[in-house]
């Protein structure tokens, strides 16, 4: 969704439009998933809506550049972030790269506490700094295996933020459960590991052939997600269901 113009904004913050801050990866950014934030934009006419996504964001990313989240004097910040907490944990090849991407601290190690920490300056920050409310999203599978070891993990992560939102008294939504409802009980996808030649072929097959996400996904035999890690046109329209459903409630 492209970024309103100074003009845009003056007149839509006159007008007394809400404004809401979508932070968040590659899954928020939507160049290589589908791009729910559009979707919870179509949803809401006259609201301003900001994607502040970011590809390869760990959390600790998203947490130092909170003042551009402020900049933008939102009324709702959305965060969906953890994937690449996730699963650079588990992956040293992808913690080089995305050391490389982000010229990560040295120190820096991704863990579920490094994870919770970030989470809680990002919630923590937003609060003290400006008058918004946040909302909190899951993270959502890695692969369609629900039961594998990385999806344990995701799922632990996924409780963390529950026990933060319960802390902070702000909602969090339950990305992972309703894209793990939409698997048949008789879906065998090929487990996730980390890889980057599904995700460039995905892109390809989207900016070159034309494909739409949820082709590229039949061709993984993937239900929700196209490369294992991205989110497909029905797993988008889930998650902008959940998100504007929350918004409408607590800014009506």
């Amino acid at each position: 969704m492209p970024k309103p113009s100074a003009r845009d904004e003056d007149a839509l913050t006159s007008n007394g439009a809400h404004t809401v801050v979508f932070v968040g990866d590659s899954i928020t950014a939507g160049e290589v998933s589908s791009d729910w934030v559009s979707l919870v934009g179509e949803s809401l006419p006259g609201w301003r809506c900001v994607n502040a996504g970011v590809n390869g964001d760990l959390a600790w990313n998203a947490s130092q550049r909170l003042s551009t989240v402020i900049a933008e004097r939102p009324d709702v910040v959305v965060l969906l972030v953890g994937t690449n907490d996730v699963a650079a944990a588990s992956s040293p090849p992808l913690l080089r790269r995305l050391r490389a991407m982000h010229k990560l601290p040295l120190s820096f190690t991704p863990s579920l506490s490094s994870y919770v920490a970030s989470v809680e300056m990002i919630v923590q920050g937003i609060c003290a700094l400006s008058s918004a409310q946040v909302i909190l999203v899951e993270i959502p599978p890695l692969g369609e295996d629900a039961e594998s070891v990385i999806n344990r993990r995701v799922s632990e992560y996924n409780g963390e933020l529950h026990q933060i939102a319960k802390r902070e008294g702000i909602p969090c939504l339950s990305l992972f459960t309703e894209l793990v409802q939409e698997l048949p009980s008789n879906h065998r996808p090929r487990a996730y590991k980390y890889r980057s030649a599904p995700m460039a072929l995905a892109r390809f097959q989207r900016a070159v052939l034309g494909r739409s996400w949820d082709e590229i996904s039949r061709r993984n035999r993937l239900i929700v997600l196209t490369d294992w890690v991205h989110l497909n046109d029905r797993g988008a329209a889930i998650l902008a269901t959940l998100v504007s459903g929350e918004l409408k409630r607590i800014l009506p």
